[in-house]
């Protein structure tokens, strides 16, 4: 029996972190996940006793400079399954990380399978020990993995995990847990392991540890008047740091990464790597730090003097703007309403598709969104905005409140829902916003889709959708049915009496 060996609380707490990272935002918060744990807990034993994975949904987003990561949305009961099964294995997998790894571990103090250390403070302490290296030393060498995520050879960690966990008698968990991998692995064109998910990131992390001890080998202590020896590395998931004061021995030790990594099948990201020395070690570190941000923003009075420069400099990259910086400073525009810059950064948008969900919402909660219709239409009709997952996230500056909306954007959502859109993105933002905006229009624009649209997944939105739209329960749930996968769905509504489903509240944007 599986159950008894799972935190359901952990497993389901875990998964709500996901899904708020995910490539795909679910207008309705995957409600099947919380429904399984709490009341039907039965059916992610079946899923845990079966074998394979069920359909997934194939994504692509946009990366910087208009490459593309083929990413997949999983099926909710899949994901309570991977995220359970890795949850119990935790500990065996990664409980001895080692402690200049920051990210995606179990806390450092008292470890428990399936409870991880909170990310935020993770960043906090990495941000502190590549500040602290980065005045210790005079040369730093900063690069990453190509295409992590993706390019992790699933034969070679079944293997790993197989060895493993097999070592510490969860030899269970693992043939279960490499069915799944390599169920995902056969999907046509996606390749490596599931991204955006807590469960992959323990196993990505687990993965690498092979690069860690090659980097506890070519890293130099670090002693400290009053303080334990350290080591002059730090990584935060593939994102590698190694600080030394002879930038021949930092390019030496690159070699021995480079040899580390291609024994894992992986690819040192040679455009990315950086020899830095002097001053340039300083700069590279206050980039990820932005410290001088937050004190101007703190001061009174308050100095945005280094907040516009840094929007100054992403107006300036654009197509190469970097997602973690762009998130920094949507937020810190939206905490302390500072828009005076919003102007440039709308100037290049259609030009940063990567950063669109964070471009989004900035523009949303600059109370500007009901001001940048036309905008939006523009954009959608120019060669930039033939992607649809920037399409889409863009659209989520637009509420669920028709007041603020004109005809245009109504009428392009119509269409595109009716006759254009195919990614899950675009149809669950469409349907939504129409079911909010007109109803009448929405259910027609869905009766169209239905033919054209394959998968359970989309099939899904828009029968929610419909039904919040008005749709009679018996037609939302014939278009479930069309797909065994939607069983649970239909369970879930049966027991609400197929009563509209909530929508999130950040989804709705109301």
């Amino acid at each position: 029996m599986w159950l008894p060996k799972v935190d359901l609380g952990a497993t389901l707490s875990t998964t709500h972190q996901d899904l708020l990272g995910d490539w795909y935002r679910d207008p309705w918060g995957w409600p099947e996940i919380d429904w399984v744990i709490k009341h039907q807990p039965s059916v992610l034993q079946a899923r845990l006793n079966g074998r394979g994975a069920n359909a997934s949904c194939l994504v692509d987003v946009p990366k910087e400079n208009f490459a593309t990561r083929p990413a997949v949305v999983l099926e909710p009961v899949d994901r309570l399954a991977y995220q359970a099964i890795v949850g119990m294995v935790s500990n065996a997998l990664i409980g001895r990380l080692h402690p200049n790894v920051f990210g995606w571990r179990l806390p450092r103090g008292k470890r428990r399978s399936g409870k991880y250390a909170r990310n935020d403070r993770e960043w906090e302490k990495y941000r502190a020990h590549i500040s602290e290296l980065a005045n210790v030393y005079d040369a730093a060498l900063k690069t990453d993995v190509v295409s992590c995520f993706a390019s992790i050879p699933v034969d070679r960690i079944c293997a790993q995990l197989d060895q493993r966990l097999n070592s510490v008698g969860r030899g269970a968990e693992a043939d279960r847990l490499n069915s799944l991998l390599q169920s995902w692995d056969k999907v046509p064109g996606r390749s490596g392991i599931p991204q955006r998910c807590q469960a992959s990131s323990v196993l990505a992390n687990f993965y690498l540890s092979g690069v860690d001890d090659v980097l506890v080998d070519v890293s130099q202590e670090v002693l400290r008047l009053g303080q334990p020896s350290t080591r002059s590395f730090a990584r935060w998931m593939d994102d590698i740091w190694l600080f030394g004061n002879d930038a021949g021995q930092l390019r030496l030790a690159q070699i021995e990464i480079q040899k580390a990594l291609g024994r894992l099948g992986l690819q040192l990201n040679v455009a990315k790597t950086k020899l830095l020395e002097g001053n340039a070690v300083i700069d590279q570190v206050l980039k990820v730090e932005h410290s001088a941000i937050d004190e101007g923003l703190a001061s009174s009075p308050t100095d945005t003097g280094p907040l516009n420069a840094l929007i100054n400099k992403i107006v300036e990259d654009k197509e190469n703007a970097n997602r973690t910086t762009v998130r920094f400073v949507a937020e810190r525009m939206k905490t302390h309403k500072k828009f005076r810059k919003l102007k440039s950064i709308q100037g290049v948008a259609n030009r940063m598709p990567h950063v669109a969900d964070h471009l989004g919402r900035l523009f949303r909660d600059s109370k500007r969104a009901a001001r940048m219709q036309d905008w939006f239409l523009d954009y959608c009709s120019s060669p930039w905005g033939k992607v649809e997952w920037p399409v889409a996230q863009f659209a989520t500056m637009f509420p669920s409140d028709r007041k603020l909306m004109t005809k245009g954007v109504i009428n392009h959502l119509a269409t595109e829902l009716a006759e254009n859109a195919n990614s899950l993105p675009l149809l669950a933002l469409a349907a939504q916003r129409l079911a909010a905006w007109n109803p009448r229009l929405a259910i027609d624009a869905i009766e169209a889709s239905i033919p054209r649209v394959s998968g359970p997944l989309e099939r899904r939105v828009l029968a929610l959708a419909g039904l919040n739209a008005g749709a009679p329960a018996q037609q939302v749930q014939r278009w479930l049915n069309d797909f065994p996968e939607n069983a649970i769905t239909v369970s879930l509504l049966s027991e609400m009496s197929f009563v509209p489903l909530v929508y999130e509240l950040d989804f709705a944007g109301d």
